[in-house]
C-alpha cells in the first residue's frame, strides 16, 4: 500500500509538472505573439512615414511649379503672381479640376496672351469650358484660344467665343470635344479668311459630324471647299474672269494642279448660272452657297450632280458637300445649322447642369482638399527648398572631395549606403522578423504540448529524430555555434520538401521531426539571434534620431 501511494504521488507530481509545463508555454506564446503584432504594427508604420508625406507634399510642389512655369513666361509681378496663385485655389474649390490643373489653364492662356489681366479674366471662362464639355483644361484653353485667335475675337469677347464653343458642343454629336478642336484647327484658317464666321464653321462641322463624317476629315472638307471656290489670284468675279483669259489659250495639262482645280470649279459654278461672290468681291457664307447649289441641283440625276460637286469641291471635300446639298434639298441643313444659333448665356447654364450631381461634388471635394493641402503646406516649401539645395551643395562639396581622394571613395559611398538602407528596410525588416518568429514561436510550441500531452507520439518523433541525429552526429556541436545554426534549420525544413516530393511517408517523418526538433532545441539561440538584430536596429535608430534632433 505505501508503494501504491508514492506510485500515486508520482503521477500526480508528473501531472503537476505537465501542466505547469503547458502553462509556460502557453505564456511564451501569447508573448511571442504579442510581440510579432508589435513588430507588424511598428514595421507597416515606419514604412508608411514616408510614403504619406510624399502624397500630402505632391500637390503643394506641384502647384509650386506650375506657378514657376507661368512666372517665367509672363514676367509677372510679385502681386500679380499672388493674385493668378489666389485665382487658381479659388477657381480648384468651384470646379473638379486641382489648382495645378487650372495653373496649366493659366499657362496656356498666359502663352497665348502675354497679359496678366487677360489671363485672370480668361481663366474662368476656360475653366468653365472645360467642365462644360468635360476636356482636359489644357486642352479647353487651346480650343478656346485658337478660335478666339482664328477668327479675330478680343480678349473681352472671351465670354462670347466660349458660349458659342460650348452650345455647339451640345448641338450636334461631336462624339469627343477633340473633335471640336481639329475642325478649328483645319478649317479656321481658310474659314476666317473667306469671312465665314465661328458659328457657321461649327454649324457646318457640326452637320457634317451629325451624318457620320468627323475630325480631321470634317475640317479638311470644309477647308478644301473654300480654297476651292476661292478666286486664283484675287477676289470677286471680275479676278476669275481676268484669269480664266489669260490662260485662255492654254491647255489643261498646262496649267498649274491648283489654278486648274480653280478654273474647273469657277467654270462649273458659272455653268450653275451660279454667284459665289457678291459685288464687293466677297465670298458668300458657305452656307448660302450651299443653299444656292442645292436649288441649281435641284432636279439633276445623281450622275450629273456627284459630278458637279466633285467639279466644284474636288474628290476629297466632295462627299461632305454633298451630304449638305442634300439635306438642304430636303429642307433640313438651315434647321440643323440654327441649333447653334442663340449662343448667349450658353456656357454658364450647362457648365451649371453638368456640374449639378454628386459625382462632380465628390470631385470638387478632392479639389478642395488639394487647395487646403497647398495652403497648409505652402510654408514647407521655401525649407524644403533650401534643404534639397544644402544638400545639393553638400553632395557637390562630396564629388569635388573624391575627386581628390579616390581612395576613400568606396568608403563613403557605401557609408553612406548603410546609412539609407538602414533607414529605408527597417519597416521591411520587422515585418519580415515578425512572420519568421510566428512560426517559430509555433512550432516550438506544438512540441511542448506534443512531448506534455502526447507521450507516445513524442517519443516516435524524438526517436525518428535520434535515428537522422546519428547518421550525421559528429555534427552536433554545431547547434551551440549561431553561424552554423541557420544552416542546419534550412536542412531539416528542406527535408520536407524533398521528403514529399519524393512521396516516402517515413522521409516526410524525419523531416518534419528534424524541423521541430532543431527549433525546439535551440529556441533560446534563435531568440537571441533575433532579440540581437532587433537590438542592433533600434540602437542605431536611436542614434540616427539624436543626430537629427
Amino acid at each position: 500500500s505505501r508503494a501504491a501511494a508514492e506510485r500515486q504521488g508520482r503521477v500526480l507530481d508528473e501531472a503537476k509538472a505537465k501542466t505547469q509545463a503547458l502553462a509556460e508555454a502557453d505564456a511564451r506564446l501569447a508573448k511571442t505573439q504579442a510581440f510579432q503584432g508589435k513588430l507588424t504594427g511598428s514595421g507597416m508604420s515606419a514604412m508608411q512615414v514616408g510614403h504619406n508625406m510624399g502624397v500630402a507634399m505632391n500637390p503643394a510642389l506641384a502647384f509650386e511649379a506650375e506657378m514657376s512655369k507661368i512666372h517665367a513666361i509672363s514676367g509677372a509681378t510679385p502681386p500679380q503672381m499672388a493674385e493668378i496663385q489666389s485665382q487658381a485655389i479659388a477657381l480648384s474649390q468651384k470646379t473638379k479640376f486641382t489648382a495645378t490643373q487650372i495653373g496649366e489653364i493659366q499657362y496656356g492662356l498666359t502663352s497665348a496672351m502675354q497679359d496678366v489681366d487677360k489671363v485672370l479674366a480668361a481663366a474662368p471662362v476656360a475653366s468653365k469650358l472645360a467642365n462644360a464639355i468635360d476636356m482636359a483644361p489644357r486642352d479647353a484653353t487651346a480650343l478656346l484660344t485658337d478660335s478666339m485667335f482664328g477668327f479675330g475675337y478680343k480678349a473681352e469677347q472671351m465670354p462670347e467665343v466660349g458660349d458659342i464653343l460650348a452650345k455647339s458642343y451640345k448641338s450636334f454629336n461631336w462624339g469627343t470635344p477633340e473633335n471640336l478642336r481639329l475642325l478649328i484647327k483645319y478649317a479656321g484658317g481658310p474659314a476666317h479668311a473667306m469671312g465665314g464666321s465661328l458659328q457657321d464653321l461649327l454649324g457646318m462641322g457640326g452637320v457634317l459630324h451629325d451624318v457620320g463624317i468627323n475630325g480631321s476629315t470634317a475640317g479638311t472638307t470644309i477647308k478644301n471647299a473654300y480654297l476651292r471656290l476661292a478666286a486664283p489670284t484675287g477676289k470677286g468675279q471680275g479676278a476669275l474672269d481676268d484669269f480664266g483669259t489669260r490662260i485662255g489659250g492654254l491647255t489643261a495639262a498646262e496649267l498649274p494642279d491648283f489654278a486648274k482645280e480653280s478654273l474647273l470649279a469657277q467654270q462649273t459654278v458659272k455653268q450653275l448660272g451660279m454667284e459665289v461672290f457678291d459685288a464687293q468681291g466677297k465670298m458668300l457664307p458657305m452656307i448660302e452657297i450651299v443653299e444656292r447649289m442645292a436649288v441649281a441641283l435641284h432636279g439633276a440625276s445623281d450622275q450629273k450632280m456627284a459630278e458637279s460637286i466633285k467639279a466644284i469641291f474636288g474628290a476629297y471635300a466632295g462627299p461632305g458637300m454633298m451630304q449638305m446639298i442634300k439635306l438642304e434639298q430636303h429642307g433640313q441643313l438651315r434647321p440643323m445649322i440654327d441649333r447653334n444659333r442663340h449662343s448667349d448665356g450658353a456656357l454658364d447654364r450647362i457648365n451649371n447642369i453638368v456640374t449639378d450631381n454628386a459625382a462632380f461634388a465628390i470631385k470638387r471635394l478632392t479639389s478642395s482638399l488639394d487647395a487646403l493641402s497647398i495652403i497648409a503646406l505652402k510654408p514647407l516649401l521655401p525649407v524644403l527648398q533650401g534643404l534639397a539645395d544644402g544638400t545639393s551643395a553638400l553632395v557637390n562639396g562630396l564629388t569635388a572631395w573624391t575627386e581628390r581622394h579616390p581612395a576613400l571613395t568606396s568608403a563613403i559611398v557605401l557609408t553612406i549606403g548603410a546609412v539609407v538602407g538602414l533607414i529605408t528596410v527597417s519597416g521591411a525588416l520587422a515585418l519580415t522578423l515578425a512572420s519568421v518568429l510566428g512560426p517559430f514561436a509555433m512550432v516550438r510550441w506544438a512540441v511542448t504540448a506534443l512531448g506534455i500531452q502526447g507521450g507516445l507520439a513524442a517519443l516516435a518523433l524524438r526517436g525518428v529524430s535520434g535515428a537522422v541525429f546519428m547518421v550525421g552526429g559528429a555534427l552536433s556541436w554545431l547547434g551551440r555555434i549561431a553561424l552554423t545554426l541557420f544552416p542546419l534549420l534550412i536542412g531539416g525544413i528542406r527535408a520536407v520538401g524533398v521528403a514529399f516530393m519524393a512521396n516516402p511517408i517515413v522521409m516526410a517523418i524525419a523531416g518534419i521531426a528534424l524541423a521541430a526538433t532543431l527549433i525546439y532545441t535551440y529556441w533560446q539561440p534563435i531568440k537571441q539571434f533575433f532579440s540581437g538584430i532587433l537590438t542592433w536596429i533600434g540602437d542605431h535608430l536611436q542614434v540616427l534620431l539624436i543626430a537629427f534632433g
